[in-house]
């Protein structure tokens, strides 16, 4: 298995608390941690006040649909995953996000819909890309309309 950081640091045969040390360290500045284990991995990203969480096994590419996962669930699922345990798929509900090369079944938990391009961490951050971007345009919006409403007074 191997642990990537969004900053960077990458650990070959990560364990328990290399794992959640990495999870604690996730915010502003490091907001996405990847654990694979050859070509299936789960990943989670920094969204809002929580986290969204993303896998790929064989079967395809899957989202959590809550984009506001608690830290410690997030630990709780990586660390199932570390173990190899499969428990960590039945604690958020997913909606697929594409096939796997060659797949053809759903996967556990997995609830149909999503996107048709594959999962992949770019996907991830252009969604908080977006998300900002989004925030930031609603915030200038108001402001401009805080503005005019004050010279308008005068």
């Amino acid at each position: 298995m191997r642990l990537e950081l969004a900053n960077g640091s990458e650990k070959s045969n990560p364990d328990g608390k290399d794992l959640q040390a990495a999870i604690e360290s996730l915010g502003p500045d490091c907001d996405f941690a990847i654990l694979e284990d050859s070509d299936v991995y789960i990943q989670t990203a920094v969204s809002g006040s929580g986290f969204i969480v993303e896998y790929q096994d064989r079967t395809g590419h899957y989202s959590s649909i809550d984009s506001n996962i608690s830290r410690e669930r997030v630990i709780e699922m990586f660390m199932l995953f570390l173990k190899s345990e499969q428990g960590w798929k039945e604690m958020v509900q997913w909606e697929a996000e594409g096939p796997a090369q060659g797949a053809a079944s759903p996967a556990v938990g997995a609830t149909g819909g999503g996107r048709s391009e594959p999962l992949t961490t770019g996907s991830i951050k252009d969604q908080i890309i977006s998300d900002v971007k989004n925030s930031i345009q609603r915030d200038i919006v108001y402001y401009i309309r805080r503005f005019i409403r004050k010279l308008l007074n005068f």
